[in-house]
């Protein structure tokens, strides 16, 4: 491809009319300079005079006294853990809704007819639930669980408990 020529004179132009643009718009970003007006004496009083007050050194100021915390009866400073009291075990016969409870929303739902799968994913580890119709009414109910460790690290032992305290279930 081939730039068509352009004389010189055309580029002289050019570049005089980017200066001159470039000039304005740097003189509209200039601030106008005011001149502060002054306050009129219409019956206002003079500004106070400003006072030095005497300062006592730092060696003869005494720090306040301070009294130990009490604390209420039966409780300790440090904080006990949080306990979960949920087990795997417990998802079996759970529905849909007490398993949301639990665990949150699901991650992940699939359909398998007649199953219905939810998945939940740890920071370590993948918990798959495997609902099937269950009783008189067909009521979809946990019938099988599965967790799996997230790579090739080894299904940590405290896989489920993450999974409620980050759902908030505990």
């Amino acid at each position: 491809m081939t730039i068509p020529f352009i004389n010189r004179s055309a580029r002289v132009r050019g570049a005089k009319f980017a200066l001159a643009a470039l000039g304005l718009a740097l003189a509209g970003c200039q601030a106008a300079l005011v001149e502060p007006v002054a306050p009129s004496d219409a019956g206002l009083p003079p500004p106070p005079e400003a006072e030095v007050a005497a300062v006592a050194p730092a060696e003869d100021i005494a720090a306040p006294a301070l009294e130990p915390a009490v604390e209420p009866a039966g409780t300790s400073a440090t904080p006990k853990p949080l306990e979960i009291t949920a087990t795997p075990s417990d998802l079996f016969g759970l529905d849909e809704a007490g398993i949301t409870a639990l665990l949150g929303p699901a991650h992940y739902t699939r359909n398998e007819p007649p199953a219905r799968v939810l998945q939940y994913a740890g920071l370590t580890c993948v918990l798959d639930l495997f609902l099937y119709p269950e009783g008189p009414d067909g009521t979809m109910a946990t019938v099988y669980f599965e967790m799996r460790p997230i790579g090739d690290a080894p299904a940590p032992s405290g896989c489920f408990a993450g999974l409620v305290l980050a759902a908030g279930g505990y």
